[in-house]
């Protein structure tokens, strides 16, 4: 009985060593990619490339969302679908992963994370994503060319029509500040992942996004895709307006912490970062990456003293 006792205890031990040098190592998570609009996983190389060289071994997956480029104008929940079909399909993801999204693929990736997170997303990283959505032209375009507001307030009409709202991406995060109640009305997308309206999914979809170790909003001061710029992090218009623009503390979805995201804050899993590229660069932005991404990456995601988010845009909110 001895030797069989010594055996088991041996078989023990050397569980336990290899536990033990797993965790002081640390086990690089796997990192899932996702494009934006009007792209495919091609256009994520450049990213992938860049993981790779400094973290050579990594299994990176770069989503090919339903066909490429031009299926990316399609309806969003469609394409969440599709996204976590190939999230759940691939094992190597099943014990959780990183994941950084590009444009209108930071919506699709919060989607995933709201929705289903199962497998676990660990940390999601968005780079210029519209995540209060878009209200108009890309850029000064509208103001260089005046008559071009003329479609903006036709746009209304058009992006929230049954048909638009069914087949086209965008019209389902069109965000019009003017007519906000419209929004919230016609709008089949956003305002549900939002939280800007009560739905069945409500409370799990906060529960999800409150399961992130760290969501990060990597914004630059030269956007000029997004619409306004400070969609990409979470700011916007006042309602009623499409000049003045809201910060994110200043909005009902921080203030009464819709989606977890004042929570996050508050225990410092939130950061809304300052790239300095274009909004078509983050990808290949050798920057942005060391800087902003890869400390996650590697596990080292900066310690913040407060709210991160009040220390950012100096505001001096009592709750």
């Amino acid at each position: 009985m001895l030797p069989v006792f010594i055996n088991i205890l041996a078989t023990i031990a050397c569980f336990l060593t290899v536990l033990v040098a797993n965790i002081a190592r640390g086990e690089q998570l796997p990192i899932v990619l996702v494009n934006g609009i009007m792209a495919s996983d091609k256009d994520m190389k450049p990213l992938e490339d860049q993981i790779l060289k400094a973290l050579p071994g990594t299994y990176v997956k770069s989503i090919h969302i339903l066909r490429g480029k031009w299926t990316s104008w399609m309806n969003m929940h469609e394409q969440g679908k599709d996204l976590c079909h190939d999230i759940q399909a691939d094992p190597k993801l099943k014990n959780g992963f990183i994941m950084i999204a590009h444009s209108q693929g930071g919506l699709l990736a919060r989607y995933y994370v709201e929705r289903w997170n199962n497998p676990k997303c660990e940390i999601l990283i968005t780079l210029g994503s519209p995540h209060q959505g878009v209200f108009g032209i890309p850029g000064t375009y509208d103001e260089r060319f005046k008559f071009l507001n003329h479609f903006e307030n036709l746009a209304r009409f058009m992006m929230y029509r049954s048909f638009a709202q069914k087949h086209l991406s965008i019209a389902q995060y069109w965000h019009d500040s003017i007519k906000f109640n419209l929004y919230l009305k016609r709008c089949t997308f956003l305002p549900y992942l939002n939280n800007e309206i009560e739905h069945e999914f409500s409370e799990h979809y906060k529960a999800n996004m409150l399961s992130l170790k760290h969501f990060v909003m990597i914004n630059s001061p030269f956007e000029t895709i997004v619409e306004p710029a400070c969609s990409c992090h979470f700011g916007f218009y006042k309602n009623g307006s499409k000049d003045v623009e809201e910060s994110f503390v200043e909005s009902r979805q921080y203030i009464n912490d819709l989606l977890g995201l004042r929570t996050l804050d508050i225990s410092g899993r939130l950061h809304l970062l300052w790239a300095n590229c274009t909004h078509t660069d983050y990808q290949e932005d050798i920057d942005c990456f060391e800087r902003l991404i890869l400390p996650f990456l590697k596990g080292k995601a900066p310690k913040k003293d407060g709210y991160m988010v009040l220390d950012e845009y100096d505001y001096d909110y009592e709750f």
